[in-house]
């Protein structure tokens, strides 16, 4: 065997050695992507998106704000994606975290960022964000496109047509609106001043509103209750508005009245004034006054002792005293009356009332066998229709006895 052959022999058997190691050993595919992993301890949370733009493989993961993980894969499962991430235990995730795809800078890379909350109970290992978990920040196409739109399509034009409308309108008219924002301001200024008082009514109504929600049904009931008399008074409007308008007629006859009589009237009150005082200053006595009169009262059921009694007195007390009736006398002390009969009887217009007692009283007997004709007065000379009356021949009576003979009780 030539050189050359065993040389090609080696070569053969070189590359028969190399396939059977590509066949069984990992390729440069299978090795790890430089800076995809995390040190320290980890777990694994998945999150579930809509949309994973073009998020790549070892994209950094923040927790609030601070990096704390990678991404680890991005796969697909039910037209979702679903992105594993690698997450430091330092990072506490709590229940209720969650994802947001977002861009370092308008044009920069995507990173996954996480929202944690302050409390909650702690995430375990294999845990998955649900899509009402995530969501896709808007990237710059959609920005762009939304612009284009608004600019194209969107309400510019009319943008512009607004503006060309108020030129028009305000064209001469700069005075009116200048006034017009001034006033506004002040508007504004004084509404501002009064927020609390607008504060204490808006809260008031509040007060007022809960007040009838919660009597709705007294409301209800009252409303349905107060039909029927609505119905009344509809009924009866035009007596009402007959009755209101003889109301206005009298009132002002009053007014006219009054005013006609004001100073008499002012005369009276002015003239009552003394009385009313006098009043006020023995409003003490009437309470002994009038149980005075119950006690006279008792005195005359005595006196009277049938169902009925008329009297007709004519008295003339100026021709005796009225210590000659010791009766009478204690009914004037009983009723208070200390002044002289007869000038109580004077200043009553009664001087003429008891004239005719005189006939009544009987003829003094303290001399036997003296005796004046009938008609003599006490000097001798006559009185018609008279007997002898005189202060010298009055003899003390009794008002008992009086009252007997004149109403005709009897015991």
């Amino acid at each position: 065997m030539t050189s050359r052959t065993r040389t090609g022999a080696a070569t053969v058997v070189a590359l028969g050695v190399l396939a059977a190691a590509a066949g069984c050993s990992t390729t440069m595919r299978d090795l790890p992507i430089p800076g995809t992993g995390v040190s320290g301890d980890t777990i694994e949370i998945k999150a579930e998106f809509d949309e994973a733009l073009n998020l790549a493989e070892g994209a950094p993961v923040k927790v609030n704000g601070v990096d704390s993980g990678k991404v680890k894969s991005i796969g697909i499962d039910d037209y979702t994606a679903v992105v594993t991430m690698e997450v430091r235990t330092d990072a506490e995730l709590h229940e209720g975290a969650t994802a947001r795809l977002r861009y370092t800078t308008p044009l920069g890379e995507l990173f996954v960022d996480v929202t944690n909350p302050a409390e909650g109970a702690d995430l375990d290992d294999g845990t998955t964000l649900g899509l009402a978990e995530t969501e896709t920040a808007p990237t710059v196409e959609d920005a762009l496109a939304q612009a284009s739109l608004l600019i194209n399509g969107g309400g510019l034009d009319q943008l512009q047509t607004i503006t060309e409308e108020l030129n028009t309108a305000l064209n001469g008219n700069e005075a009116d609106v200048r006034l017009l924002l001034e006033q506004s301001a002040t508007f504004l200024t004084q509404a501002n001043a009064t927020t609390a008082s607008i504060d204490a009514v808006l809260t008031s109504l509040d007060s007022l509103s809960g007040t009838l929600d919660a009597r709705q049904d007294v409301i209800n009931r009252a409303m349905r209750e107060i039909r029927p008399a609505a119905a009344v008074l509809r009924r009866a409007t035009p007596e009402l508005t007959g009755l209101l308008e003889a109301v206005r007629r009298f009132a002002s006859a009053a007014d006219d009245t009054v005013r006609a009589t004001r100073s008499q009237l002012f005369a009276l009150l002015a003239e009552t004034e003394p009385v009313l005082a006098e009043l006020a200053s023995n409003r003490g006595r009437f309470k002994d006054m009038l149980r005075s009169l119950t006690s006279a009262a008792d005195a005359l059921r005595g006196v009277v002792p049938g169902d009925y009694g008329s009297i007709s007195l004519d008295l003339h007390l100026d021709e005796f005293k009225v210590g000659n009736i010791p009766g009478l006398q204690g009914i004037l002390d009983l009723l208070g009356i200390t002044a002289p009969l007869g000038d109580v009887l004077d200043a009553l217009g009664l001087d003429d009332l008891l004239g005719g007692l005189s006939g009544l009283l009987p003829r003094p007997t303290s001399d036997p066998g003296t005796t004046r004709d009938e008609g003599e007065q006490g000097d001798g000379t006559e009185r018609p229709g008279r007997g002898p009356v005189g202060d010298d021949l009055l003899l003390p009576l009794s008002l008992d006895g009086v009252l007997d003979e004149l109403l005709g009780g009897g015991a």
